[in-house]
């Protein structure tokens, strides 16, 4: 008895067969019409030829007609006429649309055209794109050549017709005569003799051609039929080999699937004898494995039962809707319910405001398909208040039909992670912003000498951008000693980790290549970074812009050096010279002179390094009227008192000078307006405070300004002017801000 492989290997073939004899009928067929196509194009190919032939024939015969009518009637129109016939055939002026037609004797004086024009094409490149033979090309370029020769004798014709107008006389005799003798007669029948002969030769050519056509699309209509009839004798026999493959009708077998499919293990598959390695026979033991698998599945359902209830994570049972259906004693004291308390609330009535999306989303990407597993983490809000962080993973159940069923939520409590992690994450970025805020450049480097990190302000001091730092290595950094510094301390680091040492954190003044080619030194500060295991995963370094305290240092050397050289009496000499060429003879602070020399030196130093650089002009209010009441010595006694109480309240580094008669200034390195304000407003309270004897208190007005970068002195001590006459114009006693 043959079984349902048998079957189906035999329906395989039979089906093969018939899509292999289907293919070779599409092809047949496709060929067939293929042949119908060209009967059709031998069709229009003998047609093209007879009108190309028509119109040749149709041009000669209009610049006949149109040469005699000019002759006989010496009207422009029709020479004008002639000529343009002439150019239509040469290609030189569009061709009327089907051009074989009476065309020329309807276009009047009017020059109204009663059919439209079509491209400008010469009538021998048409010709020759018809797919004629050599032969019949010949013959129509010979009627096109005799037809050309004889516009000569026309041309002639209207010459002799133009020289006798009016049309009487000899001439114009003589021009009828050459348009009617013999030899014009002859040569327009040698014209049609041509034209005929290329008819002919066209017509055997193409009525060849139309005939084979015919023959070929005969030929393939009756082997479409034969292949027709194989195919339907292949599919009746498809039709018994089908049903014995599926041993009984496709209703029945459908009945039975449907049944199965609906959970009805119960009714017996009735099984004609035969049909037992038949699709019904096959479905009738997956009855009886169906029933076997439903014993399992609720054994199954049991133990998933168990594992649900006793889960040591929070499990939820979620409707479509969102709704939750069951939930275990962990997920209750997870947050704070009783048991059944939370049957009913949605997935959404814990959650924060901010996280209502994610479970939605998630729950529509399961049911869509977009994905078969979801995993995020959201807050939600416990029972007595407080956030609870949960890794909610969700997983969709599909029923036996494969349709969504309800969620299965996974819930796993990282609260005391993620408050782990918060803090981790402040303290990591509170680091980060004293790193990139502080003017010190923080960096770390591999043991390997490979920096992994670098603070901002390394642009400030190098020229170079952190990421450009962070690909150099020690010979692009450093000059060699400094280079040999650092080799030489991660030898003594790795030496004392070897050793069992503690590793020592390291100070030294390393120097650093710029990007404009200077160099600047650095007080540097470097500690090893240890794993659990004590080895050595980075250092971690401070550098300090000393450049300034280098260059003091250099100065300071050289001054020294200068200094045993010279001869001490002419030091001191110098000194003296020094000081009255520097300082106000009265005062003995700064003289205006030397002033510009330091506020020149102050200002260079705070444009390179982005300092604040501030100035402070004040002078003593209606001084002229103390001179002139107690008199110059009084006078003099306030401006040294006033002076006194200004240096006691400066910072050394400061500088105070005299600019002219009752005007003092202070340049402040380093120093922001805001701390300037202050310390004008501290230095005119005090002094309007002060008493000289003899003269009683006397105040004075304050003008502040701090340098803009980019800006010029002039420009900055015109602020500090107009911020002093500010305050005078204030009222006097009291400080400006330029």
């Amino acid at each position: 008895m043959p079984t349902v492989t048998h079957n189906v290997k035999r329906f395989s073939r039979q089906l093969l067969v018939s899509a292999g004899v289907l293919l070779v009928a599409a092809v047949v067929f496709v060929i067939y019409v293929r042949g119908e196509k060209q009967i059709d194009h031998a069709n229009l190919q003998r047609q093209q030829s007879f009108l190309l032939a028509d119109e040749l024939r149709q041009s000669s015969d209009d610049l006949t007609r149109m040469v005699r009518m000019y002759v006989l009637t010496a009207d422009p129109l029709y020479k004008q006429h002639y000529q343009e016939i002439l150019d239509i055939r040469d290609g030189k002026k569009p061709r009327p649309l089907d051009y074989q037609k009476i065309y020329w004797d309807l276009v009047l004086t009017d020059d109204r055209r009663p059919r439209p024009v079509g491209e400008a094409v010469p009538l021998t490149a048409q010709i020759q794109k018809a797919g004629f033979t050599a032969d019949e090309l010949a013959r129509l370029a010979l009627a096109k050549e005799r037809s050309d020769a004889l516009t000569r004798t026309e041309f002639a014709a209207m010459q002799l017709m133009e020289t006798s107008l009016p049309p009487v006389g000899p001439y114009h005799a003589e021009a009828i005569r050459l348009l009617h003798d013999v030899p014009y007669l002859q040569a327009k029948a040698d014209i049609m003799g041509a034209i005929n002969q290329f008819e002919q030769m066209a017509d055997q050519r193409t009525q060849a051609a139309v005939r084979s056509a015919e023959v070929n699309a005969s030929v393939l209509r009756l082997v479409f039929i034969l292949l027709g009839w194989l195919l339907l004798a292949l599919l009746w026999s498809l039709w018994r080999s089908l049903n014995a493959i599926l041993g009984g009708s496709v209703n029945e077998l459908y009945a039975r699937i449907i049944r199965l499919g609906n959970g009805d293990f119960t009714a017996p598959v009735p099984l004609t004898p035969g049909t037992e390695n038949s699709v019904l026979g096959w479905l009738a033991a997956t009855q009886t494995n169906l029933q076997r698998i439903e014993a399992a599945q609720r054994a199954s359902e049991e133990k998933f039962r168990l594992a649900f209830e006793h889960a040591n994570a929070g499990l939820f049972l979620v409707g479509l809707d969102g709704r939750i259906l069951k939930t275990n004693a962990r997920a209750n004291e997870m947050f704070g319910y009783a048991s059944g308390e939370l049957q009913g609330k949605t997935v959404n009535d814990l959650s924060l405001p901010e996280d209502l999306t994610l479970s939605p989303q998630a729950m529509q990407d399961l049911i869509s398909g977009r994905s078969d597993h979801a995993t995020f983490e959201k807050r939600y809000r416990h029972k007595r208040g407080h956030i609870v962080y949960g890794l909610v993973s969700i997983a969709l159940v599909r029923d036996t039909r494969r349709q969504p069923d309800y969620f299965i939520s996974q819930v796993q409590d990282i609260t005391q992670r993620y408050e782990a992690e918060e803090r981790l994450r402040i303290s990591e970025e509170r680091l980060r912003l004293l790193a990139e805020s502080a003017r010190d450049v923080v960096w770390t480097m591999s043991p390997q000498g490979q920096m992994t990190y670098v603070s901002p302000s390394v642009q400030k001091v190098r020229g170079y951008t952190p990421e450009e730092v962070m690909q150099q290595t020690l010979a692009e950094m450093q000059p060699p000693e400094s280079q040999a510094f650092m080799r030489g301390y991660f030898s003594a680091l790795l030496a004392d980790i070897q050793a069992g040492r503690q590793p020592q954190t390291c100070r030294g003044e390393l120097e650093y290549l710029c990007k404009n080619g200077a160099t600047y030194w650095a007080e540097v500060i470097v500690a090893p970074v240890l794993n659990s295991a004590g080895s050595v995963v980075e250092v971690v370094g401070v550098s300090r812009d000393i450049a300034e305290h280098k260059r003091y240092e250099q100065e300071l050397k050289q001054a020294k050096e200068a200094t045993e050289v010279a001869n001490r009496a002419l030091q001191a000499a110098n000194a003296e010279l020094i000081h009255i060429a520097t300082t106000d003879p009265l005062t003995g602070v700064l003289n205006r002179r030397h002033f510009h020399e330091i506020i020149e030196i102050e200002m260079a130093r705070a444009q390179r390094h982005g300092q604040p650089l501030s100035l402070i002009m004040f002078d003593i209010d209606h001084f002229k009227q103390v001179n002139d009441t107690f008199g110059h010595q009084a006078g003099d006694q306030v401006l040294i008192n006033l002076v006194e109480l200004t240096q006691k309240n400066l910072r050394i580094g400061d500088y105070l000078a005299r600019w002219g008669g009752e005007e003092f200034v202070v340049l402040l390195p380093y120093c922001a307006a805001s701390e300037a304000m202050n310390l004008a407003e501290r230095l005119r309270d005090l002094f309007a405070h002060l008493t000289t004897p003899g003269v009683g208190t006397v105040t004075a007005s304050y003008g502040v300004a701090e340098l803009q970068t980019g800006e010029r002195q002039d420009d900055w001590f015109k602020r500090m002017d107009n911020a002093l006459y500010a305050a005078k114009a204030a009222g006097r006693n009291a400080v400006r801000l330029g």
